[in-house]
């Protein structure tokens, strides 16, 4: 990540907000410019805000683009068709797991099978942290795309 002349040293992903954007199909590879910042907070009065929602997805950062002209588009036509490939079986395995188990079990598959954590309780996620037993629950943080 690079503001100005100043270079900071990041990991996670970004969520992109670009307001207009349109002809942009999934896993196109693009170069972007915008606005990078570090996702709002809240009160912290016991409840999660934005930033912590956004960081249990592994989300670290958020960049406005305006307007959408300051997107551009590279030649990736083949590997859409790879990525769109591995979505559509991750998203059937995903159905399967859900349609035979239910709950936190079908949830801790998702996430050793496929690397998925979004249905991961809270709670299950901090005691795997803190016992130092997340590795077996996700193993190498697989990511998809």
């Amino acid at each position: 990540m690079q503001a100005e002349n100043l270079a900071h040293s990041c990991c996670g992903n970004v969520l992109v907000r670009a307001k207009g954007a349109k002809g942009l199909r999934y896993g196109e590879e693009l170069v972007l410019s915008g606005n990078l910042y570090r996702p709002f907070g809240g009160n912290g009065a016991g409840r999660t805000n934005y930033r912590d929602y956004l960081y249990a997805q592994g989300i670290r950062a958020v960049m406005n683009i305006k307007p959408a002209g300051e997107i551009i588009k590279l030649n990736s036509q083949s590997r859409i068709k790879d990525q769109a490939m591995a979505y559509l079986l991750k998203a059937n395995f995903e159905r399967v797991i859900y349609k035979y188990l239910s709950g936190i079990p079908a949830a801790i598959l998702d996430a050793m099978v496929l690397g998925e954590k979004k249905g991961i309780p809270q709670s299950i996620n901090n005691a795997m942290i803190k016992i130092r037993t997340m590795h077996i629950l996700v193993v190498s943080d697989l990511t998809w795309g």
